[in-house]
């Protein structure tokens, strides 16, 4: 079920457990093989970016009017899961949440990616070691016949619209002793699109934080990606959209460790639990933001059980292994390779798919 921020107004969405809603509008595979080591070396360096006083004053502004949707963590028996998506099962084992509704808004119909790593003063220090190879990953999806299951809410079908661009990577906003929050986000975003000239619907950055850094809505502290304080801890990762005065709106998604209980696929996955529970939620968080990047695109405004979910929350199952909760994945080929990942909803199958 999905967390959202909005002023906004999806009707029905206030209560934080049933739809959810709180004030303010927001891998791959480690030991990459020489063909991904080309097609790494072919993109753009990394740049690095500091947040300026400039970038927090912009983000000052945009944050309040901005808007956000998260993916809930998965933790039975605490005040912060919510119920289940509701899905009928066929006998072949597909699952039917319901079908999605349009309400005007924009959507993502041909977009290049951007990374931004933010690193922790002590712990891993590299992309493969902290995340895996999430651009690998982005560009396999991008030429998957996956990514057309947008097509259908996007009323484009031709390949190669959603590329991998410049990536970004700081060590500036590793916090001391408070988590960082969507204002934080926010800088690092405006700081990105202004250096490399690049925002609107056309680009999107994908914030990964590193093991250790938490984040939150705001500096309530209340609303959290915080697995080492389960009493503020709600969601695992959100995407969002934000408005600057100079570089204009901004489409961003932030990706906290998904390594850890209650964000994590199940064990056995092709490329691990790390790589594929980075991949999985990114995969997430890319298919909504094409779908309902300013949360009034695609999302099911009907009261079947799955009122305020997006393409990928009603397709975000659980599975509970010797008392543990994981997301419920499947294997699948992107561009020729392994993955675990989860579905996305399906309007004209009416189904969860990982394909059109």
């Amino acid at each position: 079920m999905p967390l959202k921020s909005t002023v906004l107004a999806r009707a029905g969405r206030a209560a934080f457990a049933a739809a959810i809603a709180v004030s303010g509008v927001a891998h791959a595979v480690s030991g990459m093989g020489a063909a991904r080591a080309q097609t790494a070396a072919r993109r753009p360096a990394s740049r690095t970016i500091t947040v300026t006083a400039s970038d927090r004053a912009a983000a000052a502004v945009s944050e309040p009017r901005s808007k956000r949707h998260a993916l809930i963590v998965n933790r039975l028996g605490s005040g912060r899961t919510p119920s289940p998506t509701v899905a009928r099962s066929s006998g072949s084992g597909a699952r039917y949440p319901g079908d999605l509704q349009y309400h005007g808004g924009k959507t993502l119909t041909s977009t290049q990616q951007h990374s931004i790593y933010v690193y922790a003063s002590t712990g891993c220090s590299t992309v493969a070691t902290c995340w895996g190879n999430p651009d690998g990953f982005l560009t396999d999806l991008g030429k998957s016949g996956f990514i057309h299951v947008t097509d259908q809410y996007t009323h484009q079908s031709s390949n190669g619209r959603y590329t991998v661009g410049a990536s970004y990577h700081t060590t500036a906003l590793t916090p001391l002793a408070s988590p960082l929050t969507d204002l934080d986000m926010q800088a690092l975003v405006h700081n990105a699109a202004a250096l490399g000239k690049q925002s609107g619907y056309g680009h999107m950055y994908n914030i990964y934080l590193a093991p250790g850094i938490d984040v939150c809505f705001d500096s309530k502290f209340a609303i959290c990606y915080s697995p080492d304080n389960a009493a503020t801890w709600s969601f695992c990762a959100y995407h969002g959209s934000a408005d600057f005065a100079d570089v204009g709106h901004v489409i961003y998604s932030v990706e906290p460790p998904q390594n850890v209980a209650g964000c994590s696929v199940k064990p056995g996955t092709p490329n691990g639990t790390m790589i594929d529970s980075t991949n999985s939620t990114l995969s997430h968080e890319v298919f909504e933001a094409i779908t309902d990047p300013d949360s009034n695109g695609w999302w099911n405004s009907t009261n079947s059980g799955n009122l305020g979910q997006e393409i990928a929350d009603e397709c975000q199952f659980r599975v509970t292994i010797a008392q543990k909760t994981f997301g419920d994945t499947s294997s699948v080929k992107l561009n020729g390779r392994a993955y675990a990942t989860q579905p996305e909803y399906n309007n004209t199958a009416h189904a969860c798919t990982l394909k059109v």
